[in-house]
């Protein structure tokens, strides 16, 4: 499924962004109930939206940032703008419906219409595996080459300090049962 430009890469629609967001053939919905499957919410959405006109494509996601959201492509402005107006607080799934145009035009009628422009895929994995050999080597460098675990309060204490044995402090498992050990 391609990602579109309406939210589903990087935006959250039109929520909260401050101004008005101008008519266009996608809406965006969100406040859905978020407990409904995937491709139930789509069906769903497809048949009560399409009586406002034909739906070129349905986009929701199960990700944690899209959870509740989707987004439903018209083929017209018209068609969409009918079903905002209507559909607006609708209740679905016991949840009233938020809907929205778009913040921008979804990529199948940018492709459609020849305004598609291609846009970098975010490389999540790479930037956290660089984070993480960046953090490693740090820790190395200030431990002398000796790698340690940098907890929430800085890095552990070298091991050589730690000469307590929890041997020494374990008593056998016998006395655990003896009353005569318990004081109350």
């Amino acid at each position: 499924m391609a990602e579109n430009n309406s939210g589903g890469g990087g935006g959250d629609g039109g929520v909260g962004g401050g101004g008005e967001v101008s008519a266009n053939q996608t809406i965006y919905i969100n406040n859905l109930n978020e407990k409904i499957k995937l491709d139930e919410l789509k069906k769903s959405l497809l048949a009560v939206f399409s009586q406002f006109g034909k739906i070129v494509e349905v986009l929701a996601f199960k990700t944690l940032k899209h959870k509740g959201q989707a987004w439903l492509v018209f083929e017209d402005v018209s068609s969409a703008t009918k079903a905002l107006h209507q559909m607006q607080g609708f209740p679905f799934y016991d949840k009233p419906m938020r809907i929205q145009y778009a913040k921008t035009k979804s990529d199948v009628i940018a492709k459609a219409d020849g305004t598609f422009v291609p846009r970098e895929r975010r490389k999540r994995h790479e930037e956290k595996g660089r984070k993480r050999k960046e953090q490693h080597d740090a820790s190395q460098a200030g431990m002398g080459g000796v790698p340690a675990y940098a907890g929430p309060y800085g890095s552990a204490p070298p091991v050589s300090k730690f000469s307590v044995s929890l041997r020494d402090n374990l008593l056998p498992i016998s006395a655990l049962f003896k009353p005569s050990l318990f004081i109350f």
